[in-house]
């Protein structure tokens, strides 16, 4: 059944009111205008609505597939049991109810209403950290053998403006639909890393925002035909497994001897011992476990690989969801959109080392899951973007 356009407004209509206020409040809730703002109220509001918003999903779309609305109510039970009693975990319900309401809605309005989101927030923030109306807080962290002093920039921690900054850069080389960056262009975004990082010395974040140009250049002037060769095709298709058992076979080999693996960890700001910590003292669960992370120096416990941290946090189910949704994407996508599949593969080598794999207000990309398990068409609508 073909739905009227009046449905799909509807729908459209639905999903702008469950995701814009939501979206913006979650992102205003790591910096210092949430005593003002109040997101977390909203948040609160927001989780209670989930079921009614998922319920007005069911009825809009239940004449169109019944298939999609079974395996929603299976993915979205499981979010709500991860979600039940875990204070880390109350956004993944909602996150998931979001996912099967943009299912049927254009990708690539979804990338661009999340990137004048994140971008109109990003300048909010950090310009009124810089004239003073919020705080920018000045904290301090060792790695690579030295005390490095990190400005906030209006958040409450100074890796957030840079992780951001690398989200909007992926977006907007996925928008840019493989047409060729202007000088000017590329000017724009160095400078930018440039100054994010000499106020925030997020190294990982600077050199990522400057790799993915890089690549973004380099991938223009492969062929196509590139992107079929068996080991090629093998290594895209499969990078989120491949990445996911990496980080979990270098963190539980870590501390067993090895100065590469030493070095490793020292370059990476300790993110190895955390992981390994986290993993011996709250281990994995099929629907998680809350967890009190401490920030404080001297008592530091966050672990930042996304798979690792979805695993402990969200449970292996939700994980293994993630993880094979991804890669059954890139199977479809590699031969006919290449940009995307490019993007794909740097969010997974990024989840290695940084935890915002699952956080929708910085990966605006996880809308591809819920086209792929609820929605139709994925790969015929991504063919032309």
């Amino acid at each position: 059944m073909v739905k009227q356009p009046n449905q799909n407004l509807f729908n459209k209509y639905i999903f702008f009111i469950a995701y814009i206020p939501w979206l913006v409040s979650w992102i205003f809730t790591s910096t210092y205008f949430k005593d003002t703002l109040h997101p977390y109220f909203i948040i609160s509001v927001y989780n209670l609505l989930g079921i009614p918003i998922l319920l007005i999903a069911f009825i809009c779309r239940s004449k169109l597939n019944i298939v999609n609305i079974i395996v929603g109510l299976l993915v979205c039970g499981i979010g709500w049991r991860i979600s039940f009693h875990n204070d880390n975990a109350s956004f993944v319900f909602y996150t998931l109810v979001l996912l099967y309401l943009a299912a049927d809605l254009q990708f690539k309005q979804l990338i661009e209403l999340t990137f004048y989101i994140q971008i109109i927030s990003l300048i909010c923030i950090i310009s009124s950290s810089l004239i003073g109306i919020i705080p920018n807080i000045v904290d301090s962290s060792y790695a690579g053998g030295f005390f490095r002093a990190r400005y906030c920039l209006g958040f409450t921690f100074s890796t957030y403006a840079p992780n951001y900054f690398l989200s909007l850069v992926l977006e907007y080389l996925f928008l840019k639909k493989g047409k060729k960056l202007y000088f000017i262009e590329l000017l724009i975004i160095i400078f930018i890393d440039i100054f994010i990082y000499s106020y925030t010395k997020t190294r990982l974040s600077f050199y990522m925002t400057l790799g993915a140009l890089i690549f973004y250049y380099l991938a223009k002037k492969i062929r196509p035909s590139f992107f079929k060769k068996t080991i090629i095709s093998f290594l895209i298709h499969y990078s989120y497994i491949i990445a996911c058992v990496l980080s979990f076979t270098i963190t539980l080999k870590y501390g067993t001897g090895g100065d590469w693996l030493e070095k490793l960890n020292l370059l990476l700001s300790e993110r190895l011992r955390f992981g390994k910590l986290g993993l011996e003292q709250w281990g994995m669960s099929m629907f998680g476990k809350s967890v009190t992370w401490l920030t404080d120096p001297t008592t530091y416990n966050y672990i930042d690989s996304s798979y690792i941290n979805i695993a402990v946090c969200y449970g292996w189910v939700l994980l293994l969801i993630i993880v094979l949704t991804f890669s059954a994407i890139l199977k479809k996508i590699t031969n006919t959109n290449q940009v995307l599949a490019f993007v794909l593969v740097l969010w997974a080598i990024r989840a290695m080392i940084d935890p915002q794999l699952f956080l929708l207000w910085f990966n605006p990309f996880l809308f591809l899951i819920g086209k792929q398990l609820f929605g139709n068409n994925l790969e015929g609508e991504l063919c032309t973007q």
